[in-house]
């Protein structure tokens, strides 16, 4: 009888942890779906909604990888950490990197990119550009 209560509650540990860790998940991964609208069904037609699904969580992937390959910045290791980097939402992304005053000039016959936006910004742009220069080489 008392391996049985043992083995009880050894099941209840494990569903409760992982209750607790598809929750943390979820809400980690809550405001991402709202950005690339994977929570929503636009028709009533199986087929659509499940190429809508499909094509939100491949957004998700190339924006992960976007940030991966243009600098996220890494988390120190701990055990609690579900993650190794810092990903800022895609709002953030396309305020600080894509909305952006800028204005395209030619001066003797060259294009030429000039931003109205501070000096952090500015390098920040830099660099992500670099960077994405780098892995089309």
């Amino acid at each position: 009888m008392d391996q049985t209560k043992q083995r009880i509650g050894a099941a209840q540990n494990l569903a409760a942890l992982v209750r607790a860790y598809r929750a943390a998940l979820l809400g980690m991964n809550a405001p991402e779906e709202d950005q690339v609208a994977i929570g929503i069904s636009p028709t009533n037609d199986w087929m659509a909604n499940s190429l809508w699904q499909q094509l939100g969580v491949l957004t998700h992937n190339l924006v992960r990888a976007f940030q991966l390959y243009t600098g996220a910045i890494p988390r120190k290791k701990s055990w609690k950490r579900t993650t190794r980097f810092v990903f800022p939402s895609l709002q953030t992304e396309r305020f600080e990197l894509i909305h952006q005053p800028a204005r395209l000039v030619r001066p003797a016959g060259r294009p030429e990119l000039r931003f109205a936006v501070s000096a952090t910004t500015r390098r920040r742009i830099e660099r992500t550009l670099e960077r994405i220069e780098r892995l089309a080489a």
